[in-house]
């Protein structure tokens, strides 16, 4: 703990709170233990009761997937030869089956699947339209805690394994991160959002049976559930109330605060909780993963780098992502410090200095900001119900731009008196000076509008369609007729964003160079023809972005892996 000098209080708490714990049996005591890490680690799914399998998604080949955590193998439990995609998933207790959301391209819609841990065909468990997840099992096995999305609302289902009969237990305005059963089978624990626009995280604690509940942990910090203690008298959850990344424990009686929270450890950090055993193990996840923005001169004529790349910024460093430019040659990007929960927008200008402005009411985003033509603001993509907002790139000043239902993409035409931006797989051109809105196209199939980008001089939009068995088409819209022209099909490991060249002539994009996380950039003539190696390759290479004058190019790249955790020995645990 000599790392928290400066937090003197915090790990005198800490300390007292550990030799409180006292000893586990065989003189253990509280430890943590590494059980996974490697390059296929993923972090979507949910640990079995006894400890010894992991639930995940195997990104490789989009299919739901056990870890054996005793052998080291992993193995898949489905076999698709297609886009559908199987994301978050929970482990039943017993370990003999998995719960999961499945994503369907085509028409885009969600379901949630069971699928037998020693494999076979899944059962679809609950149809849904809109985004879904799997998130927890209630301690019987009988249920399966699914999150949905419908319309403005988010609500949690208790749905029945046995014919898929759902009821409603909580219907909210934001989503929920964590929802975990208690081990008694009463009560339901989960973390929201405080409010759409406050954007930390309380615990709120409720029967199972709908009768009553309401918040245990309410507090301006962020404050992330764990999960219960085995005995079922405590919440154990993470905050950085005391300044430092740290987890705390909250008693619990009767569905209510049994008194006030407890420093338990310091230092666990921002995890991902996947779940705990009935021996007293929290598992977890831990993302190592950094993100930087780069630049390089380009050479336009030959299609290539024309030297090294450099950071754009040596402040936040693994931090930083979304490049864009603007027509002076600024570059606008965002930046999440470790010490703060608001994000941030980086202004690099073309000397080097950068600017950083901390953002009110948006949490961190992995889309673009929008820049309007003058460089003088850009518009954010939406971070809550409100709507878009235009966000001064000299002051920093927020406001409200418009309020719309849409996904968070948004784009800014070169004159800038129009946007476009997504509304359940429908692209929306808005006048900004009248706020008529026109239906452009519902040729697009992807909800959030992630792979989309528009030309130069406003006319195009390229983006991605999937195309079986295993192909991505690169097409281009036309903004002007609705009209679809497919450029290219390639292999399904093309992703990371699209690039217009700034002759308009030319597109790039990144594919997967051969192994894991390493990418290469690409580029294709707008004419068509077979997309052609720039020769430049690098682990995380992502959102690349050529500037206006055509002479620098900015892109982001990361490294790192995530990585599985123990924590053994939980208070509460039987001894």
């Amino acid at each position: 703990m000599s790392q928290y000098s400066d937090q003197v209080e915090v790990v005198k708490q800490a300390r007292a709170r550990l030799a409180a714990l006292g000893e586990a049996p065989g003189g253990g005591g509280i430890r943590t233990r590494e059980v996974w890490k490697g390059t296929d680690v993923n972090l979507e799914g949910s640990i079995s009761g006894d400890g010894r399998y992991l639930s995940f998604t195997d990104w490789s080949t989009g299919d739901v997937a056990l870890r054996d955590l005793a052998a080291g193998e992993s193995r898949r439990l489905t076999n698709k030869e297609s886009f559908d995609w199987a994301q978050t998933s929970s482990m039943s207790h017993d370990g003999s089956m998995v719960a999961y959301a499945c994503w369907y391209h085509k028409p885009n819609t969600y379901e949630l699947h069971l699928v037998p841990a020693k494999g076979g065909e899944p059962r679809v468990l609950f149809a849904n339209r809109e985004w879904t997840r799997a998130l927890a099992w209630t301690p019987d096995d009988q249920h399966v805690l699914a999150y949905r999305e419908v319309g403005k609302k988010m609500l949690l289902d208790l749905v029945a394994v046995k014919d898929g009969s759902a009821r409603t237990l909580i219907t909210a305005d934001d989503y929920m991160d964590t929802v975990r059963v208690s081990p008694d089978g009463k009560w339901l624990a989960y973390d929201a959002h405080s409010s759409p626009v406050v954007r930390h995280f309380d615990i709120h604690v409720q029967a199972l049976d709908g009768s009553r509940g309401g918040p245990v942990i309410e507090h301006p910090a962020d404050d992330r559930l764990l999960a219960w203690t085995p005995d079922g008298s405590a919440l154990l959850f993470t905050s950085n109330r005391s300044g430092v990344p740290a987890t705390w424990l909250q008693p619990v009686r009767d569905g209510k605060p049994a008194g006030s929270p407890q420093l338990f450890a310091v230092n666990l950090g921002a995890v991902t909780p996947l779940g705990a055993t009935g021996s007293g193990a929290l598992y977890y996840g831990v993302n190592t993963w950094t993100q930087d923005v780069y630049l390089a001169d380009w050479d336009a004529a030959a299609g290539k780098l024309a030297g090294p790349p450099v950071k754009a910024t040596e402040q936040n460093v693994g931090r930083n992502m979304t490049p864009v430019w603007t027509r002076d040659g600024r570059l606008v990007f965002y930046s999440t410090p470790r010490s703060s929960l608001a994000p941030q927008v980086m202004v690099r200008s073309a000397d080097g200095s950068v600017r950083e402005f901390r953002l009110s009411r948006f949490a961190p985003s992995v889309f673009p900001v929008a820049v309007f033509p003058d460089g003088r603001s850009g518009i954010l993509p939406r971070g809550d119900e409100t709507g878009f907002y235009r966000l001064d790139l000299e002051t920093g000043k927020e406001e409200l731009l418009f309020r719309a239902d849409a996904a968070r993409r948004i784009w800014v035409s070169p004159d800038g008196g129009s946007v476009y931006y997504g509304r359940k797989n429908v692209l929306i051109r808005r006048d900004l000076a009248t706020g008529q809105e026109t239906e452009v196209s519902r040729e697009v199939p992807d909800s959030d509008f992630r792979e989309v980008s528009l030309s130069p001089d406003g006319r195009q939009m390229a983006f991605l369609a999937p195309r079986p068995p295993g192909k991505l088409a690169l097409s281009l819209l036309s903004l002007e007729t609705g009209q679809v022209r497919e450029l290219s099909r390639v292999a399904g490991n093309m992703r990371g964003g699209i690039a217009w060249e700034a002759d308009g002539r030319h597109l790039l994009f990144v594919r997967l160079a051969g192994k894991q996380f390493t990418f290469e950039l690409m580029r294709i003539s707008v004419d068509g023809g077979e997309p052609q190696p720039v020769g430049f390759q690098m682990e995380g290479l992502s959102r690349p972005a050529i500037s206006p004058d055509g002479r620098k190019i900015a892109f982001q790249s990361g490294t790192g892996r995530a990585e599985v955790w123990a924590l053994e020995h939980l208070p509460g645990t039987r001894r």
